[in-house]
């Protein structure tokens, strides 16, 4: 059985700018991997083109079969998450595995105030 379990310590979703994210990677793989990838990016959605940035990469050489590992990452000032009427920004870890053909991500605010900012609608 394959699997890829994503967590984040003590299940926090809101950060701010400048903190720490941690988290730990489980997995359970049917082949050998050259490598396992966490990468910390943003995204976003909605009625526009979707843009993505990969801020942070960190790749687990030769992770073995099954195995448990710690990531931290130092998030970056900007760009904070916010949700607008046409286009919303997403902050997201993803860790893959791909020869398993497996991903998992789990998804998180970064903000100076921890919420999503609201953007105005323009009348």
């Amino acid at each position: 059985m394959n699997t890829l379990t994503l967590s984040f310590h003590q299940d926090l979703t809101r950060y701010f700018p400048g903190e720490p994210l941690r988290g730990t990677v489980s997995w359970q793989l049917q082949k050998d991997e050259k490598q396992l990838t966490v990468a910390l990016l943003w995204h976003t959605s909605g009625d526009s083109v979707r843009n993505q940035s990969v801020v942070e990469t960190l790749n687990w050489e030769t992770p073995g079969l099954q195995g448990q590992r710690a990531f931290e990452f130092i998030l970056p000032e900007a760009p904070h998450s916010f949700q607008g009427k046409l286009i919303t920004l997403h902050w997201c870890v993803e860790v893959t595995a791909r020869k398993n053909k497996l991903s998992e991500s789990k998804e998180f605010t970064l903000s100076p105030t921890g919420e999503a900012l609201r953007l105005p609608e323009i009348e």
